[in-house]
């Protein structure tokens, strides 16, 4: 992927407008001699706009099973994935954010107009 090399694909199989989420597809690149992952998740989001804390996006994703994906032979699928992440604003979500994950890791997030 052009974003990141040792994404080999990143598909959307699934999705779901009422309920928010998606059903994703990512097979990661591991180097030799390691085989490549396979990922299948559920991934939800939910917008807070409540007025007592600047606007966050919470995303969570964790491991499913889906009759549209088979396990590919070059790759060890994960069976086990879970993770958590909150993008939150200081007043907009179209300004800098601030990232962080369930592991508190921090990322900035620059949003491109």
């Amino acid at each position: 992927m052009k974003w990141d090399d040792h994404a080999l694909s990143l598909s959307i199989i699934d999705r779901n407008e009422n309920t928010q989420s998606d059903i994703v597809h990512w097979i990661q690149k591991f180097p030799f001699p390691l085989n490549n992952r396979d990922y299948l998740y559920v991934r939800r989001y939910c917008l807070d706009t409540s007025p007592s804390r600047s606007p966050q996006i919470v995303i969570r994703c964790h491991s499913i099973t889906h009759p549209d994906v088979n396990d590919d032979k070059k790759c060890v699928r994960v069976n086990k994935y879970e993770s958590s992440m909150i993008i939150q604003s200081k007043t907009r979500l179209d300004e800098v954010c601030l990232i962080t994950n369930k592991q508190n890791l921090y990322f900035i997030y620059f949003r491109k107009e």
